[in-house]
């Protein structure tokens, strides 16, 4: 397993070099994940001539960060003074004063660092830029795209969770039954997965008739009737890695209207996989499936973008959207998830995860894809 982690970080020492940097501060649990295996630590610190990054974690997590590493070095900080008896490997002062510290013992007085960061607030970025004593280079991109790139390790384990979530919602629908509610079945979909050492990649979407029309729609206790559109929008989180699926169909006899609308979204999804090769435009991906939409009229009803990388988290690049800058290459991982949401009617969303091989779309997800369900 070590040896997979191992890759990672040449990978990453190949790029320092290239980008002409001593090192990098990744402070981003899903990329410390990425090249550790571990979530548990705050920050992975490693220079161009070390042998082992530092992986710098709370006092709270940090027994969780030494067990379940495969790489690295874990050593701990806390401000409490009275701890540096009791660890063999501890930083005494706040989190932003230890990565200083870090990095001037392992690296020395450079002031080329790379950070990744995604979400750092402004005010959290200046101290950490305090305690450095220099500006950070934002790395941000280009380890995103190296992510991106899946191995056969992470396809496989990426398969294992859509093989959970696609037998989830083979019993989520055997389960559905008039006068249930949205919140009831999101319960049943949230123990089923346990049931299979599994959590949420994301909070389920379970939507009935016309509350459908909500892409994101919150769970209620609306009761399921006959005749209603029923949208779900699952998946599984499994060793650390995300599936993403929907399905939109009705629950009993679809009307003349539903089956139509059905159809087209299905006719936009076909589309759209069917443009994808290799080194083109993510923005193109999307485009194909509007054209679709824009050729009955209904574009208007398509109000999110087309699709978006899954691995470590359930959103990540590449983005299929009108706006993408993306280039779709071979190893890439991600959604096509057309949808229409009218008012007064409903939403459909039909999502299923696609694997770029060989320049040929290769779908990951095989879950039936039907109009009704009695």
């Amino acid at each position: 397993m070590s040896l997979i982690y191992n890759r990672r970080v040449r990978k990453l020492l190949d790029l320092l070099k290239e980008k002409e940097l001593d090192g990098v501060i990744i402070m981003d649990s899903s990329t410390i994940f990425y090249f550790t295996g571990t979530d548990a630590p705050q920050a992975f610190i490693l220079g161009v001539d070390q042998q082992e990054p530092i992986l710098l974690s709370s006092l709270l997590e940090f027994y969780r960060a030494r067990d379940e590493k495969h790489i690295g070095n874990v050593y701990g900080f806390s401000r409490d003074s009275s701890f540096a008896d009791k660890f063999k490997n501890i930083f005494i002062g706040d989190f932003n004063k230890s990565v200083s510290k870090i990095i001037k013992k392992s690296i020395g007085e450079s002031k080329k660092i790379g950070l990744v960061a995604k979400n750092i607030s402004c005010s959290s970025y200046n101290k950490l830029k305090e305690a450095l004593g220099f500006e950070p280079v934002n790395l941000w991109e280009d380890i995103s795209y190296m992510r991106t790139i899946k191995d056969e390790y992470e396809i496989s384990l990426l398969k294992k969770s859509i093989n959970i979530t696609e037998r989830v919602l083979e019993k989520t629908i055997e389960y559905l039954k008039t006068g249930i509610t949205e919140a009831e079945i999101v319960g049943f979909i949230q123990n089923e997965f346990r049931k299979n050492n599994s959590l949420d990649a994301f909070f389920p979407i379970v939507a009935f008739g016309e509350h459908s029309k909500h892409p994101h729609a919150v769970p209620s206790l609306r009761k399921l009737r006959r005749g209603d559109l029923v949208k779900i929008d699952i998946g599984a989180r499994h060793m650390g890695y995300c599936a993403d699926i929907t399905r939109t169909f009705v629950y009993g006899h679809a009307s003349e209207k539903q089956r139509r609308l059905i159809n087209i979204v299905l006719e936009a999804q076909e589309n759209a996989i069917s443009s994808i090769v290799d080194s083109m435009k993510a923005s193109m991906i999307d485009l194909a499936a509007r054209d679709i939409f824009r050729k009955y009229g209904l574009a208007e009803f398509f109000i999110h973008s087309l699709g978006h990388g899954v691995g470590v988290d359930v959103h990540e690049s590449p983005y299929i959207a009108s706006t993408s800058k993306d280039i779709i290459v071979d190893g890439m991982v991600f959604t096509i998830e057309p949808g229409l949401y009218i008012d007064g009617f409903g939403g459909i969303r039909i999502e299923d995860m696609i694997y770029v091989k060989n320049g040929k779309p290769i779908p990951l997800t095989s879950f039936k894809k039907v109009i009704e369900i009695d």
